[in-house]
């Protein structure tokens, strides 16, 4: 879905905020954060400061107020600016995070956004790629938890990203990412169990043509003679 996140009808939104959890601080910075505390009012912002920080990967949950979403899930993903690398493995277990907490609550829909994508400095498509992945599997590990999950994006770029992931069912692992789950695995078994067909195939034929070379059919299929008298 391409929009404001702000505006969704869903039971519940994703922030990616930052590790005060208090909003952006950033001057003229407008960002999913500042949107989403702009749009839910000041009340927000003092739920938030109990909530003593949001560390890195950690999912926190407060109430939505003048949003249209009942609960927002605020989670501080990893900086690749900071730490001088795409640390998709800590990516991958903010989604997890996420929506374990979401389960938790008896949440049944969510919104998500693409976390560290932005002054995170995260390379879009890989950001995106790692997040579909992870919230596919745990979708496959958790039928039935929720009745919607949809992929908020706000530009265009973003929307045709998602737009390929979801048409494609890409399941595609960075080089340093952790996922359990990719389709590869299961078409290298699949090959797998047709070369060993294949193989058995071939070993029955040669039997047979061996069988037949020394006459076995012939000296088992002869008629013997009768005496009738």
């Amino acid at each position: 879905r391409q929009g404001d996140i702000t505006q969704i009808d869903i039971e519940c939104i994703v922030n990616a905020s930052n590790e005060t959890g208090l909003g952006c601080s950033r001057e003229g910075h407008w960002c999913i954060d500042r949107a989403i505390h702009t749009a839910a009012g000041p009340k927000l912002l003092e739920e938030c400061k109990k909530l003593k920080g949001i560390p890195r990967t950690v999912a926190k949950l407060t109430k939505g107020y003048n949003l249209k979403a009942k609960y927002i899930i605020h989670c501080t993903g990893p900086n690749s600016i900071a730490e001088g690398r795409e640390d998709h493995e800590a990516l991958a277990q903010s989604y997890i995070n996420i929506l374990n907490l979401a389960k938790e609550k008896g949440i049944k829909e969510i919104a998500l956004c693409n976390i560290s994508s932005g002054v995170y400095g995260f390379d879009r498509e890989r950001a995106a790629t790692t997040a579909y992945n992870t919230c596919m599997a745990w979708l496959k590990d958790n039928p039935g938890v929720l009745t919607r999950l949809a992929f908020n994006v706000y530009d265009v770029e973003d929307r045709e990203i998602y737009k390929k992931l979801i048409i494609d069912g890409k399941e595609v692992i960075n080089k340093d990412e952790r996922f359990h789950g990719s389709g590869k695995k299961d078409k290298g078994c699949s090959s797998m169990w047709i070369w060993i067909l294949l193989i058995i195939l071939i070993i029955i034929c040669i039997v047979l043509y061996f069988m037949y070379s020394w006459g076995w059919f012939s000296r088992n299929n002869a008629v013997s003679p009768v005496y009738v008298g």
